[in-house]
């Protein structure tokens, strides 16, 4: 469990993240980073985002697929 420091560090963070990406993409993006630490057996992890924890859970059930097939994760589809 995050302290209260940590929990307004990555807010900070998940603010960053937020401007940078509507920065990079044009339009509003939704995401999700989770923090773990390494080297920790059964080490909690820590995550924070824009999108609802329903929609979280799809996501990484989506991309767990995909890295577990070696497909390519595109950054953005249409233009850069």
């Amino acid at each position: 469990m995050s302290t209260p420091r940590q929990e307004a560090c990555m807010r900070k963070v998940a603010q960053g993240i937020n401007e940078a990406l509507e920065i990079t993409y044009g339009q509003k993006m939704g995401f999700v980073l989770v923090a773990t630490p390494f080297n920790e057996s059964n080490a909690i992890s820590d995550y924070i985002g824009n999108i609802d924890r329903e929609n979280v859970i799809e996501l990484m059930r989506e991309t767990a697929d995909r890295l577990e097939q070696n497909q390519t994760i595109p950054a953005t589809q249409g233009e850069a």
